[in-house]
């Protein structure tokens, strides 16, 4: 990323980056310097993907990778599969995104640039992660890790650790989850690292949620915030703001939540973030729930299923089909509740996810309402 992309992208004035990309891409074109064609398409793309216009962003990566191919450049083609690959699984398109970073991967063994190695493998891990296919992800995850750490390449290493923390939390390993951010927390001060720093305090933030520390995880959300403004980064400040909304259902504090949640969904709509624009809708259905109102509720869970189902998210899909049950069971409607309920628990066995007790004891309950 040159110059443009960081300077701007930190002052929150994307389109800025965007004017001076294509000027220079312009200067370029006229001068047949294809080096420079091919690194101003290439941050064109990183410039669109981070104001939510995903498919332009993937016009310009592949013009990108066109030129790459046609200077022989292997570095800068893998470089540009990796992008294509990444904004394909941000419009949920994940296991098309797999063979883009599986072509990086080769290529980048093939030149025996290990970064790149890393980046290919760590991508990979984080599909598999969205599929719900776990040891397939901490498989991945490992291999860039040692990687990262060989080289001594410590924002990676963090990232990567904070990646494998998300594994281990969703597979009910909260407390080592913690240590995993909490490492990374350190890397990301260490490097000066801001978005990561916003993206760890968020990690911590929905750890402390899982073992009912919540006080204690709104102040990392607030933080984690008060940092994605400050760089003017729309896509953390939503997740974060999602974030720091479930943490006020959770404290019984409704009305507090769905302002805030509100709030997430409009800033992630406008990123184009559609899973964290998922997992707010159903956060919103828990809130509206806690409020009484039943209406509002079904209907954002039911929102949120679809986007679910769109971005194929089978884990978010298992909780916003559970959270159609918790409101049919509100409403009374014990055999709809039973429906989605068993529904949910069929993706939390394929995916394996540690859920699978609970929901089996909360269907249980439900007999003793027939």
């Amino acid at each position: 990323m040159t110059i443009g992309v960081t300077l701007y992208r930190q002052k929150g004035k994307v389109s800025k980056a965007i004017e001076y990309h294509q000027k220079a891409l312009s200067l370029h074109s006229e001068l047949d310097y294809k080096h420079g064609e091919s690194m101003h398409l290439g941050n064109l793309g990183i410039a669109y993907r981070h104001i939510g216009q995903i498919e332009k962003a993937i016009e310009y990566y592949l013009m990108a990778l066109a030129v790459c191919q046609e200077l022989g450049e292997r570095k800068g083609e893998a470089v540009q599969l990796i992008n294509i690959g990444n904004a394909h699984r941000v419009l949920g398109q994940v296991k098309l995104g797999v063979k883009y970073f599986e072509n990086s991967l080769t290529i980048f063994k093939e030149i025996g640039y290990l970064k790149g190695v890393s980046d290919a493998l760590g991508s990979l891990g984080t599909s598999y992660l969205s599929l719900g296919e776990f040891d397939k992800c901490i498989k991945f995850y490992k291999q860039s890790l040692t990687i990262s750490q060989e080289m001594g390449e410590r924002r990676g290493e963090g990232i990567i650790l904070s990646n494998m923390g998300v594994v281990y939390q969703q597979q009910g390993e909260v407390e080592q989850a913690i240590q995993n951010f909490e490492q990374a927390l350190e890397i990301a001060l260490e490097v000066g690292d801001k978005r990561g720093q916003a993206a760890r305090l968020g990690n911590i933030g929905n750890a402390y949620i899982e073992i009912g520390r919540v006080n204690q995880s709104i102040e990392y959300f607030e933080k984690a915030i008060f940092i994605a403004k400050e760089i003017g980064d729309r896509e953390y400040e939503g997740s974060s703001l999602r974030a720091l909304g479930q943490a006020y259902t959770q404290i019984k504090m409704a009305k507090r939540a769905i302002e805030i949640l509100e709030e997430a969904l409009i800033v992630s709509r406008g990123v184009g973030d559609k899973r964290n624009m998922g997992i707010c809708l159903g956060n919103l259905s828990n809130a509206y729930l806690e409020e009484g109102n039943l209406y509002k509720s079904i209907e954002c869970a039911k929102e949120g299923l679809l986007i679910a189902r769109e971005v194929k998210d089978p884990l978010s899909e298992a909780w916003r089909l559970w959270e159609l049950g918790e409101v049919y069971l509100a409403k009374e409607d014990i055999l709809q509740a039973q429906k989605h309920g068993q529904q949910a628990l069929n993706i939390f066995l394929e995916i394996k996810s540690p859920q699978v007790i609970q929901i089996e004891e909360w269907l249980d309950d439900l007999k003793n309402y027939l």
